[in-house]
C-alpha cells in the first residue's frame, strides 16, 4: 500500500512541477504512515481515507515550496497534524520552522514525527 500512496505523492509532485528527491518522497511518505496511525485515535484530521491525505494534505502543502526560497524561518500557528509546517521542515531541513499548537494531543504528535524523522529543528 506504501507504494499506492508513494506513486500518487509522485504525481501530484510532477503536478505541482517541483523537484523533491527520493529521500524527501521517503520521509513525506514515513509521515503520511504516522499521520495515518496517529489520526484514528488522536483525531489530527477530519480526512479519514489515506489516500485521500496524500492530495490534500501532503500535495496540498508543497504547493507552497515554490514561494519559500530564501525564508529562514517559519512559525506555523495552529499546527494541527503538521500541515503545512512539518512538510515545510522535511522540505528545508535548514529552515527554523516553529510549530504551535493548543491541543496537547496534537504536539504529542508533532514531537513524534519530529523525532522519527530526525527533524533538527
Amino acid at each position: 500500500m506504501q507504494q499506492e500512496y508513494k506513486a500518487r505523492l509522485q504525481q501530484g509532485i510532477e503536478g505541482l512541477n517541483i523537484e523533491v528527491s527520493d529521500s524527501k518522497v521517503d520521509e513525506l511518505i514515513e509521515y503520511h504512515r504516522l499521520l495515518v496511525k496517529w489520526n484514528s485515535a488522536y483525531n489530527l484530521t477530519a480526512i479519514r481515507v489515506a489516500m485521500d491525505m496524500v492530495d490534500r494534505h501532503l500535495v496540498d502543502s508543497l504547493g507552497i515550496v515554490e514561494h519559500l526560497s530564501g525564508v529562514k524561518r517559519l512559525i506555523d500557528v495552529g499546527s494541527g497534524g503538521g500541515m503545512p509546517g512539518l512538510i515545510i521542515a522535511i522540505m528545508f531541513p535548514e529552515m527554523q520552522v516553529t510549530l504551535l499548537d493548543s491541543n496537547g494531543k496534537k504536539t504529542r504528535f508533532l514531537q513524534q514525527v519530529k523525532t522519527s524523522l530526525k527533524l533538527a529543528k
